[in-house]
């Protein structure tokens, strides 16, 4: 069965060369034929129109001659030209009353020499081109589209030649045309014999090449007389085992691929239930992987920044974009370090860590940043700090201030004794005035210190916030250091805040002369504005003033530090005291050169009282 089989399939075969080479000359032929059909009916349409226009001149030149022998005319005159021309649509008439002896060109040409006396000189270049190069009785072509027809006839009166012109354009362009196609069936000719040797050649010079290269990669080529057939036997054999190995193939690959995907999904679930946030990126910086933490801790959407630069998560001017870029360009690690990030206009503190990912080889293939969030931690730290320098303060305050004091009235009665003298010697007192200045100064020095250290009890009243804020204000705008200064105030809602009034008021007082003395006695806009947001309410108080310089933000709330040479550094530690004390917060914005913002953030009032409500209580006035 299997050698009946394969008697058929070599009686199917053909030779794929021979089918192809058959195939051209199939073309070729029925090219060459259509040529040969087609120059023969052009030129058959040519001899058609060509005898019908000597036909027509003829009996054109006919009627002429007969018209003359009837009318007995010998004087042939333009105006008898142009009537003859008119009437048989002729382009040129000339009638010649002699008629060369023979039709040979030499007696021709004897008869021009006899004739060219009396025709006209614009006219005997023509009648030279058409006595020596054409033939009596018959159509003769000028180079431009006009035909001539000579005619010789006899009448009593003697011997007379006719020559007819018409311009016919059909027939002189079907004259050049025959000439134009004949040549190009001779190129076109050639040019498909030379496409049939080239593409016979390329056609089967790749299967030669196939089976050449079979040869070297050591696979044994049949020898058959068909190199095509050879090579397309060896490629069936070639797909055999191909899929052969591809079963293989693919079991190898479905095993490999169940253990990387239990893998895969192992590393994915450990990424996803860690608490810490987690971003891995390539060595061009492009981010791979952000897990659930970093995306709930950064607030983002990852899908977004998957395959982006890092740049485009961090600032590359900030510390973490600009340790990421070195840790990444050194192959180096960052060991823990605690840095501030800006989330949705919120300053957050991270504790990060950068962890290099190599191959193999050892070979630097990326990183991992490690990042949680600790700005609550941060936070407990500065308040522990903050609230460890109050203790110490507060335990320095009592004997300290004490013994200023005692020394400032041991002061203040050296200087009256000295007034005294002085006043009666007639001496000025100028000096001793500025002693006492001077004294008055460091006791209320002394007093606020004492202030910022002690204890407070903070007595909490409901309060309306914007006419509360308002009193404020006016109380600002009396004051002689406050005539440059322009305020604008934003609140347009009305609620109520549980605070003690004259805690914040010191607080806010604090925060609005920190403003003005920006401007330094130049004039200027301090802005207020309050916005209710959920269960608690923002309080700016922003300037246009030189700002603050970013390595001092981290110590303006630090006692005692002041960049004016007359403050005393307890305004602004003050209020943020009073705001915790409301247990509010109190951070602040600042660009140098371009103005401070201090937001402080207060909670509503846990039982919110309607306005009307609080006036009727006299709650407020």
């Amino acid at each position: 069965s299997q050698n009946s089989d394969n008697l058929t399939m070599n009686r199917l075969k053909y030779n794929f060369e021979s089918v192809v080479q058959v195939g051209f000359v199939v073309i070729i032929s029925g090219l060459i034929l259509l040529s040969v059909v087609s120059n023969y009916v052009i030129s058959n349409v040519l001899d058609n129109h060509r005898t019908q226009a000597g036909i027509d001149l003829k009996k054109n030149a006919t009627y002429i001659s007969r018209y003359l022998t009837s009318n007995s005319i010998t004087d042939f005159n333009d105006s008898l030209i142009l009537k003859f021309k008119k009437t048989y649509d002729l382009s040129f008439l000339m009638v010649i009353p002699s008629v060369p002896d023979n039709n040979d060109e030499a007696s021709r040409r004897e008869w021009l020499s006899k004739i060219a006396i009396d025709v006209p000189r614009d006219k005997i270049s023509l009648l030279a081109e058409q006595v020596i190069n054409s033939e009596f009785n018959s159509l003769n072509r000028s180079d431009n589209q006009k035909y001539y027809f000579w005619y010789p006839f006899q009448n009593k009166f003697g011997k007379y030649m006719i020559l007819l012109g018409k311009k016919i354009p059909i027939l002189s362009y079907m004259d050049k045309s025959v000439k134009f196609i004949i040549f190009l069936s001779v190129i076109s000719f050639l040019i498909i014999i030379y496409l049939y040797i080239y593409l016979t050649r390329y056609i089967i010079s790749p299967f030669n090449r196939l089976k050449m290269e079979a040869f070297q990669a050591g696979r044994e080529v049949e020898n058959s007389e068909d190199d095509v057939e050879a090579v397309i036997d060896d490629y069936k054999k070639m797909i055999s085992e191909l899929k052969e190995k591809e079963n293989q193939l693919l079991i190898l690959n479905e095993k490999i691929s169940n253990r990387a995907d239990k893998l895969e999904n192992f590393s994915n679930y450990l990424l996803s239930s860690m608490l810490s946030g987690i971003i891995t990126y390539d060595n061009d910086g492009k981010i791979l992987t952000i897990n659930n933490s970093a995306e709930k801790i950064l607030k983002i959407n990852s899908e977004k920044f998957l395959n982006k630069n890092c740049s485009n998560l961090f600032d590359p001017d900030s510390k973490i974009g600009g340790n990421i870029q070195e840790c990444r360009i050194s192959n180096s690690n960052l060991k823990y370090t605690e840095m501030s990030h800006l989330r949705d206009n919120e300053k957050i503190i991270l504790g990060i860590t950068i962890s290099k990912i190599s191959d193999i080889a050892d070979n630097y293939i990326g990183a991992g940043l490690f990042f949680t969030d600790v700005t609550e931690l941060a936070n407990l730290k500065k308040e522990l700090e903050f609230k460890k320098q109050m203790a110490t303060l507060g335990e320095m305050s009592g004997g300290l201030a004490h013994q200023l004091r005692n020394s400032i009235g041991a002061i203040n009665g050296y200087a009256n004794l000295i007034r005294k003298k002085m006043t009666l010697n007639n001496l000025p007192i100028d000096q001793i005035s500025a002693l006492f200045q001077e004294s008055k100064e460091a006791e209320d020095l002394i007093q606020k210190f004492l202030n910022f250290v002690r204890p407070y009890n903070i007595m909490l009243e409901p309060t309306d916030l914007k006419p509360y804020l308002n009193d404020i204000i006016n109380s600002f705008k009396s004051r002689s250091e406050f005539k440059l200064i322009d305020f604008t105030f934003n609140c347009y809602e009305e609620f109520s805040v549980e605070i003690d009034r004259l805690l914040l008021k010191q607080a806010i007082v604090n925060l609005i002369e920190n403003a003005n003395n920006a401007y330094y006695e130049m004039a200027g806009v301090i802005d207020i504005s309050v916005i209710k947001d959920n269960e608690k309410v923002e309080l700016t108080i922003s300037d246009n003033a030189g700002g603050i310089e970013t390595e001092n933000l981290d110590k303006i709330f630090t006692p005692f530090y002041s960049s004016s040479p007359s403050g005393t550094g307890l305004g602004l530690p003050l209020a943020s005291k009073i705001i915790t004390l409301h247990n509010g917060n109190i951070s602040v914005e600042s660009i140098s050169g371009q103005g401070t913002i201090f937001k402080v953030i207060l909670p509503l009032s846990s039982k919110l009282i309607p306005i009307k409500k609080i006036k009727e209580n006299n709650l407020i006035t």
